[in-house]
């Protein structure tokens, strides 16, 4: 029941003389599960919510308390990419999850011949396992791939005609080519280790529809626990309260300084925030009619969160 709600799968009567009789049936998102097709999203979905993923966002409240740059390193003591290094079995999950997004671009290269044509050599940066890359190339045989990973990544890869691998740092140094390719980098990085990214692109540049909707509904529904996550850290640090006895829109710096964390965590708390007003549960307005800065409020759901009023909150 759960599964036809959320539209991953939906019911049909057996045969159009039965009226009460139902089965079962496969939705665009689910097929896109199937094992034996590709693209396959599975194991893109069994990675997200390996607990290996979960743990850290039910340490969100830790994380703001102390000192490491992402709740994963609160929880695991390492960032991700080195907790990878050092866990075969994650770190297998993590790249097939990855290569199983990447058979979703086998759907579209082939029409997007404007973009590749005119290109003589492309490096996908942090390209894993190179599914993207064999993906272009199975459209475009004549251009010279490079996919850059960490070492451990692509160690044992095999090269093929026009296709090589090489392990780095793509925050020190890039291959030359003519394009660069970023899928799912930047969301896991800072502004600051984007435009380095970006700066090291620059040094080496040689010159200066329902398939979507389905893998969009299944990323939401994947992400799903992020939002319970964030919920839960804003009651545990109290922002509802804080939010209410402010009696007036409450700025991200004013929030800050009630929460009474260092000034180091505004990005998070930031990002936190955005999650939450996304989700319904605060809102955004003017502070006044001539400024345009503005500030947190209470919704109706959020409001049930107030520990001074009938409240919810031992449910969450």
């Amino acid at each position: 029941r759960l599964l036809v709600y959320s539209g991953f799968f939906a019911t049909k009567k057996l045969d159009e003389t039965s009226e009460t009789q139902e089965g079962y049936v496969l939705t665009a998102s689910s097929k896109l599960l199937l094992k034996s097709e590709i693209p396959n999203l599975s194991p893109f979905v069994r990675a997200l919510v390996d607990p290996v993923m979960v743990i850290p966002w039910q340490c969100l409240g830790d994380w703001f308390l102390g000192n490491e740059a992402t709740s994963f390193e609160t929880v695991y003591g390492a960032p991700m990419w080195e907790y990878c290094d050092q866990n075969p079995r994650y770190n297998k999950a993590f790249n097939e999850a990855m290569s199983s997004d990447s058979e979703m671009t086998s759907l579209v290269v082939k029409d997007c011949r404007e973009i590749f044509e005119e290109l003589d050599s492309l490096v996908d940066v942090g390209g894993g396992t190179g599914v993207m890359a064999k993906t272009i190339l199975g459209a475009f045989p004549r251009i010279k791939c490079t996919v850059l990973d960490l070492l451990h990544v692509v160690a044992n890869m095999p090269e093929i005609e026009n296709l090589k691998y090489v392990g780095g740092d793509m925050f020190q140094s890039i291959p030359p080519a003519d394009a660069f390719l970023f899928k799912m980098i930047m969301h896991d990085w800072s502004d600051e280790y984007c435009v380095k990214m970006l700066k090291r692109c620059r040094e080496a540049i040689f010159n200066i529809n329902e398939l979507f909707k389905a893998q969009a509904h299944i990323y939401k529904h994947a992400f799903g626990y992020a939002n319970s996550m964030a919920l839960n850290c804003a009651i545990q640090f109290g922002i509802p309260d804080i939010i209410h006895n402010h009696k007036k829109p409450i700025t991200l710096p004013e929030l800050l300084s009630a929460l009474k964390l260092p000034s180091s965590k505004s990005t998070g708390i930031y990002r936190l925030m955005c999650l939450l007003v996304h989700s319904r549960f605060f809102a955004t307005v003017k502070i006044d009619e001539n400024s345009d800065t503005e500030g947190y409020i209470l919704t109706t759901p959020s409001r049930f969160l107030l520990e001074s009023e009938i409240s919810i909150v031992t449910l969450c």
